[in-house]
This record gives C-alpha cells, sequence and structure tokens, in this order.
C-alpha cells in the first residue's frame, strides 16, 4: 500500500506540474525541457521524503499545490519560447452553451495537459531508464556480431537442424 500511494504521489506532483505549465501558457504551445524533467524529479523526490511528516492526504494536496505553483512560475518566466497554440474556432465557442462550453474547454486543457505530461514521462523513463541500459550495451556487447568478423564476409554459419516430422510437431 505503501507503494501505491507513493506513486499516487509522484503521479499527482505530475498533475500539478503540468497543469501549472499549461495554466500559465495561456494560448502558448508549452512543451517540456530539461529543466522542467529536473524540477520534477526534484519535486518527486521532495513529495516521497516529507510524505510520512505530512500523512498521505496532505502530502498530496500539499505537492500537487506545490507543483503547479512553481510550474507556473517556471513556465511565466520562459512564456515567451513558446509559439502560439492553435484555438478553438470563435464560431464553435458561440455554439456551445453553459455547460458544454465548460466541457469544451476542459478537454482542450486535459489534452494538452496530458501531452505535456506524456512528455515528461517518456523523457524521464528514456534518461533513467533506457540511456543507462543502452551505454553499456553499446561499449560492450556486440549483438549482431558486428566486431567479430573472422573473415572477408559477415556470414555466420548454421548449424543444421533435423528435418523429421516429429521436429514440425514441436511449435516452440
Amino acid at each position: 500500500m505503501d507503494f501505491v500511494s507513493g506513486l499516487a504521489l509522484v503521479l499527482l506532483t505530475l498533475v500539478g506540474y503540468s497543469s501549472g505549465a499549461v495554466l500559465a501558457g495561456k494560448g502558448k504551445q508549452v512543451v517540456p525541457g530539461l529543466l522542467d524533467l529536473a524540477v520534477a524529479v526534484v519535486l518527486w523526490a521532495a513529495a516521497l521524503t516529507t510524505r510520512v511528516a505530512l500523512g498521505r492526504g496532505l502530502a498530496i494536496l500539499v505537492w500537487l499545490v506545490v507543483g503547479l505553483t512553481v510550474s507556473a512560475g517556471l513556465t511565466g518566466l520562459r512564456r515567451g519560447r513558446y509559439p502560439d497554440r492553435k484555438q478553438m474556432s470563435p464560431a464553435a465557442a458561440q455554439d456551445a452553451g453553459g455547460l458544454r462550453r465548460w466541457w469544451e474547454r476542459w478537454k482542450a486543457f486535459a489534452a494538452e495537459m496530458g501531452n505535456y505530461q506524456s512528455r515528461t514521462l517518456l523523457a524521464f523513463f528514456y534518461f533513467i531508464v533506457v540511456t543507462p541500459l543502452g551505454i553499456p550495451l553499446r561499449l560492450f556487447g556486440d549483438p549482431l556480431r558486428l566486431r567479430q568478423v573472422s573473415g572477408s564476409s559477415f556470414w555466420v554459419e548454421r548449424q543444421s537442424v533435423s528435418q523429421g516430422i516429429e521436429k514440425a510437431r514441436e511449435q516452440f
């Protein structure tokens, strides 16, 4: 259960961070950079270390708000770098009545927030999972046997396999 609450804390901190970025973007297509990834990781670490002292529920609320404010501040400082985003057409905005208009706005906000979150999570996994696995494989591995050329060709001799009916029945 501690793992689940920690995961919820980390993900909701990311929700706060991405919400702050999208809200502070104000009509800009906000894209996370390396600074955003570093700040998000620092926020995650801080949230996980204060989780016991604050308690589960309060920690989620506090770090959701902290993520939102930190991201809004950083995005506000860098707002000029981002390109303008495509707006909903004025006719579509006027056609939507009361509750429908709020629903359309929520869908647009959620799509932008999801885009920001997915980019952040994929960058995190790339730098934390793929890169540390790829560097040793690149330096010490040779899965395609490109370095083990003994002759003038890359041909690899294959051992012959018996071709009987019993071998054909073995599917795997």
